[in-house]
């Protein structure tokens, strides 16, 4: 058989070996939501998405007002987030606390003492599909929430889990500025248990040492009852009148702020820019990454595989970048750490608000590039970039 006949037959079987694990995963996913939408109306479990449903006592009202302007970001073709641009008022991030709450399985879903979930604790109120943040032993626990018993007891505590918590953009944008917001709100004393997920990552833990509240976690997995479960805003709202969510800067301030304080971050002084490497991630990798590397340290960009950092390592790095460059991926989260910085995501396929809510929460100078992907997977396309296209982008939106 010939190299051209065999070259086609290969990419065939590559295509149909790609469509085999999609049937399956995606066959996994439809029969994970049928059960546990099928356990949720046979036990007759009530999910509350907004606190507004039944939020329990404010506690805490932070003494400021949250005002966010998202601005037109400069890209090579028409930007898909026009409806997003514009300024917007948010209300004052609030603590509130639940009285007689449990905690039940792998990911510690609050239920309160009527057996109803307490959504609007677990994940914002604009994320969809809730049934991912939640097992089934939790959504059977909370029809019979009076007749549990209970592994442990304790006064005061918080929860910091749901099904994203272990992805790295999640944990830092949306879960570690809670904590910091019931630090500022002294609400964290010896005594308060902060429950974490069941098997955490090294950077949750770092990081959570850092915020000095190390010795305050205690791992989901068991059956927790709670007399007091403190329940701290999201940075992440919805807009009155508006269908999307933009992010709270006063919340991200404070966070970036105490890190970088306790990392010692030379906040003020400016190095070179910082390339995002994906070369050992999953996905998304820039299939041409050696030669744009190249040609990026020619205009003062050093390339970082940002798997060989530790947590502080990054948030050092950051603190002083003065140019962001990188595939989408959780790494951009680490403009988190910058005060003004510029940022560009580089895309293959499709497009995702995260980082671009992210930059303008922080006043971050964004912008974005969709180059060509190769893969049948859309999101996790890996990239292949124009070198000489994307380094004259670069220099004349973000010179060095």
């Amino acid at each position: 058989m010939s190299i051209c006949q065999l070259v086609p037959r290969i990419a065939c079987l590559k295509y149909l070996k790609y469509v085999a694990n999609r049937v399956i995963a995606r066959s996994a996913v439809v029969c994970r939501r049928f059960v546990y939408r099928l356990v949720t109306r046979l036990c007759n479990v009530q999910i509350l998405r907004q606190k507004e449903d039944d939020f329990g006592t404010v506690i805490y009202r932070a003494r400021v007002e949250d005002e966010v302007t998202h601005s037109k970001a400069v890209s090579n073709e028409r930007p898909p987030y026009l409806r997003m641009v514009g300024r917007f008022l948010l209300d004052s991030p609030e603590v509130i606390v639940k009285r007689n709450v449990t905690l039940i399985g792998e990911f510690a879903t609050p239920v309160d003492e009527q057996g109803q979930i307490l959504g609007y604790g677990v994940v914002p109120s604009n994320y969809r599909e809730f049934l991912r943040h939640a097992d089934v032993k939790a959504i059977i626990g909370a029809c019979k929430v009076t007749q549990l018993k209970p592994e442990m007891h304790c006064d005061v505590a918080c929860c910091l889990v749901n099904g994203w918590s272990t992805s790295y953009y999640h944990w830092v944008v949306e879960i570690l500025p809670r904590v910091v917001l019931l630090l500022e709100a002294g609400l964290i004393e010896e005594s308060t248990v902060l429950v974490i997920d069941k098997h955490p990552t090294i950077w949750q833990l770092r990081s959570l040492e850092l915020l000095g509240v190390g010795n305050n976690i205690v791992r989901a997995g068991q059956t927790i009852r709670v007399d007091k479960l403190l329940i701290p805003d999201f940075p992440r709202v919805v807009p009155l009148g508006y269908s999307f969510s933009v992010l709270r800067p006063s919340m991200l301030r404070a966070l970036r702020s105490r890190l970088t304080s306790v990392c010692n971050a030379e906040v003020g002084r400016r190095t070179n820019g910082v390339f995002i490497s994906r070369a050992k991630s999953i996905g998304r990798r820039i299939l041409n990454e050696d030669e744009l590397s190249d040609a990026l340290a020619r205009l003062g960009f050093v390339r970082y595989c940002l798997e060989e950092l530790g947590f502080e390592e990054q948030v050092r790095l950051f603190a002083t970048a003065d140019r962001i460059v990188g595939p989408h991926g959780a790494g951009l989260a680490n403009m988190l750490w910058s005060s003004d910085s510029r940022v560009c995501e580089i895309y293959g396929a499709g497009w995702n608000a995260s980082f671009y809510t992210l930059a303008n929460s922080l006043g971050i100078e964004y912008f974005y590039k969709c180059r060509a992907a190769r893969s049948f997977s859309p999101k996790r396309a890996d990239l292949i970039v124009e070198v000489g296209d994307f380094t004259d982008f670069l220099t004349r939106h973000m010179p060095g």
